[in-house]
């Protein structure tokens, strides 16, 4: 799915395998490997692609078929969320109470001494 989706993008964006690679600074080579299956980025570069084109890491892998990528944000305004879950993402809006809990459950994740919430 990489080799397709890496593809396809680049061609939206209007750029040869050349001129990809010249902006993520690799060689062309290494596009043409990915474009043709036989091999795929590291997982910085992973990152980087998809930083470039605005999508996410799962989409170019071919995990998640939405493109669009919301910023979780606290401003109560049009916020989503996603969450894989068996393979699955699970998306929801999030009003500023579930943005709460949210928050607290990861502050609650990250405090290694405190579990509870």
């Amino acid at each position: 799915m990489f080799r397709f989706r890496i593809k396809a993008l680049r061609k939206e964006k209007g750029y040869s395998q050349s001129e990809l690679a010249k902006i993520i600074g690799i060689s062309q080579s290494a596009v043409a490997s990915w474009e043709s299956g036989v091999r795929i980025p590291t997982s910085d570069t992973l990152q980087q692609l998809a930083e470039f084109f605005e999508v996410s890491v799962d989409y170019l892998l071919g995990r998640s078929g939405d493109r669009d990528i919301r910023p979780l944000a606290a401003d109560g305004q049009d916020t989503f969320v996603a969450i894989g879950r068996n393979g699955k993402v699970v998306k929801m809006e999030l009003t500023d109470e579930k943005m709460k809990i949210l928050l607290s459950i990861i502050d609650a994740l990250n405090n290694d001494n405190d579990p509870q919430l």
